[in-house]
């Protein structure tokens, strides 16, 4: 992987008809690939100069999805929240590293508690 966000407008020509343009729009957007290709349908009929060499230009110059762009579906869900709310997504991650922060308190204080000490002393005598 080159970047760092693998959450990028890729063409998916496993899933699409010709090229995989609207399959890929489909899977960026996080739509159904027939609403994608419903409206892309409608606008050939509407312009069709401009969405065939639309699509042509991006069938072009957009790179093929990789095989495994992601590890599991939770990582996916991740950089997807990043792509469309990174505020949403900063704030979760505050709140994730709190609760470990938190959690990693409590450990140290049970550590360093003279009851843990006390404990400790008393299973070795056992």
């Amino acid at each position: 992987m080159t970047t760092a966000n693998p959450h990028r407008l890729y063409r998916d020509a496993a899933k699409g008809f010709l090229f995989g343009v609207c399959a890929g729009l489909a899977e960026y957007l996080g739509l159904r690939t027939a609403l994608v290709r419903l409206v892309f349908f409608i606008g050939l009929l509407v312009s069709f100069p401009l969405f065939l060499i639309g699509y042509l230009l991006l069938a072009w110059g957009l790179k093929p999805r990789p095989e495994h762009l992601y590890n599991n579906a939770e990582e996916e869900d991740f950089w997807r929240s990043v792509s469309f709310s990174p505020k949403d997504t900063l704030h979760r991650v505050r709140h994730h590293f709190r609760s470990m922060d938190d959690r990693l308190r409590r450990m140290e204080d049970l550590v360093t508690s003279s009851e843990y000490e006390l404990e400790r002393k008393y299973k070795d005598l056992a």
